[in-house]
């Protein structure tokens, strides 16, 4: 792999890893100010997930795609960071009456 996937890849996961946290951190603080579970845990496993599938295509795979288990460790994350995403814009935003 060359250095320049390297240091992409690595980029990629750390603005992701960040972004996640700052999801995390809103719907912590919106669990503690509203008084209502928003589930802000499950907003781990999508990193840990992503974080996997980063250290697989650092040290395995050649590229950033087409490796199956890395494909599958991000896909699951995504689907665990949609749903959770999505169960807190409902709890934060409510429903329309």
């Amino acid at each position: 792999m060359s250095i320049i996937n390297i240091i992409l890849t690595i980029y990629i996961w750390a603005l992701s890893m960040m972004m996640i946290y700052f999801l995390m951190a809103i719907a912590h603080f919106y669990e503690k100010k509203s008084k209502q579970r928003s589930y802000h845990q499950f907003f781990i496993a999508p990193m840990l997930l992503f974080s996997l599938a980063t250290l697989r295509y650092l040290l395995i795979a050649p590229v950033i795609t087409g490796d199956f288990l890395g494909d599958g460790l991000r896909f699951i994350g995504a689907v665990i960071l949609i749903g959770t995403g999505l169960y807190v814009l409902k709890l934060m935003v409510g429903e329309r009456r």
